[in-house]
């Protein structure tokens, strides 16, 4: 497997230059994985019931180790979104669902503790991501109502900035990991209260992952 593109690990790693002689080695790679993804919505708590939503997330890797330390990051196009249930706002007998599909481009920056000294087998990873929306939809149904409303979502809480947390299993050049995303910046996508009422709608992203990417030299 070709392991070339680099460019993207000079721009995130040049703050560590002093640490890259001592490190044991740069390794970069491709990842896949699967998103289960939902939001928080402070301004709409118990309004509708919240169902998760599954996607994708591929990209590149970088890691560079040394002894039980290491960093990690990548550049990952990553599906979130989310969708909600429940009774059409204003109606007691209309059943409704809004959903929302959130595609960004991710940058994590994760420190990494492996349980053993040569990197190897289990370790955990924690550390801040920032994103960018790239592009995506907001839609509207009544239950049992072949019309559909979509809206694209182009603007409007284009920028997301969180924190992750994980665990996973490095074996050779192949990394397992699972962890899971906490969005700090409201999102302010469409919602029914944006198209129905001219409300605000903040939310803030939230995601469970899953992947697995293969590095080398």
């Amino acid at each position: 497997m070709a392991c070339s593109p680099r460019l993207f690990v000079l721009l995130v790693f040049w703050l560590w230059q002093p640490t890259l002689g001592a490190a044991q080695r740069l390794l970069t790679g491709l990842s896949i994985g699967r998103t289960w993804a939902s939001a928080r919505y402070p301004d709409r708590a118990g309004v509708l019931a919240q169902n998760s939503r599954g996607g994708l997330q591929a990209g590149v890797a970088a890691l560079i180790t040394w002894g039980h330390l290491g960093l990690q990051s990548g550049v990952r196009y990553t599906q979130l979104g989310d969708q909600l249930r429940g009774k059409f706002p204003g109606s007691s007998n209309s059943d409704y669902r809004e959903t929302r599909r959130l595609n960004y481009l991710q940058v994590p920056l994760l420190g990494l503790y492996s349980l053993r000294a040569d990197g190897q087998g289990l370790h955990l990873v924690a550390g801040p991501y920032g994103a960018r929306l790239v592009g995506g939809y907001y839609q509207e149904e009544l239950i049992g109502n072949p019309k559909i409303y979509t809206w694209p979502v182009t603007q409007g809480g284009r920028w997301d900035v969180g924190l992750q947390v994980g665990v996973g299993y490095r074996f050779r050049g192949l990394l397992a990991q699972a962890g899971y995303d906490w969005g700090l910046h409201a999102r302010r996508v469409p919602d029914v209260l944006d198209v129905r009422h001219g409300a605000a709608g903040r939310s803030y992203n939230r995601a469970w992952h899953l992947g697995l990417s293969y590095v080398c030299d």
